[in-house]
């Protein structure tokens, strides 16, 4: 099985932590909805399910993905499409966006403030950009570089992208306390490359819910991930 398959193989089954994923992202889904690096639909298909939206274009560069992306969604009764190649050098031309939507994905990208730019000239006015990315630089390690991680973010420096290319920010806030310090400890000290799927199961069944309560009103100083929302505003 392709590893990239494999991967998010083992996220998908971390139930509570992708409809956590989803809430972040639904009260701003509406109209024609664009996802970059869609991988096998683990958040598409929620999205899909939206009765707000009019019809959501996926973009995955990963064929074995882009196969199983389509059994799903050929399922779903909203327009969609699927489109093979990476952001931003095969963006979508033909159409304007409502919503953009990324999970980590800005940190594959080599040049990412071009591709938050591309973002911005391909949504409408007062069209919505939703980034969740990895965050904390200083806990990058094998695990990281496996997975292709040009970056990890701080709220400084993914700001400043966004304000560079013209966003107005409406929210920009640390997730997933705990989850740093395994990060640290299972990649940057004990250098695991690759996800286990025991533990990622048991974290997103006796963990990660309590984490969620908490975080809900008390944001950490610092985690695992970052959540930037921000505006096109015209």
């Amino acid at each position: 099985m392709n590893e990239v398959v494999q991967n998010l193989n083992v996220i998908s089954r971390a139930k509570n932590y992708n409809q956590f994923l989803y809430q972040l992202l639904q009260p701003y889904l509406q109209g024609d909805v664009f996802e970059i690096g869609s991988g096998i639909g683990n958040l598409t298909i929620p999205v899909l399910q939206s009765q707000r939206i009019t019809s959501i274009t996926c973009l995955e560069p990963e064929e074995d993905c882009r196969n199983i992306l389509h059994q799903k969604l050929i399922q779903q009764p909203t327009p969609f499409e699927i489109l093979p190649g990476y952001f931003p050098e095969q963006a979508p031309n033909h159409k304007k966006f409502d919503v953009i939507f990324s999970y980590n994905v800005l940190e594959h990208i080599q040049n990412d403030f071009q591709a938050i730019l591309t973002s911005y000239q391909l949504l409408k006015p007062n069209g919505i950009l939703f980034i969740y990315v990895p965050a904390c630089q200083w806990i990058y390690g094998p695990m990281d570089a496996k997975l292709c991680h040009y970056r990890r973010y701080s709220k400084q420096n993914l700001r400043q992208k966004l304000r560079q290319a013209k966003f107005h920010i409406l929210k920009i806030r640390y997730y997933n306390f705990v989850g740093f310090w395994g990060w640290l400890i299972t990649n940057k000290i004990f250098k695991n490359e690759d996800p286990n799927p025991k533990q990622v199961v048991a974290y997103d069944k006796y963990i990660f819910p309590i984490q969620n309560k908490v975080e809900k009103h008390l944001e950490p100083p610092f985690g695992q991930n970052l959540v930037a929302i921000a505006q096109k505003i015209i």
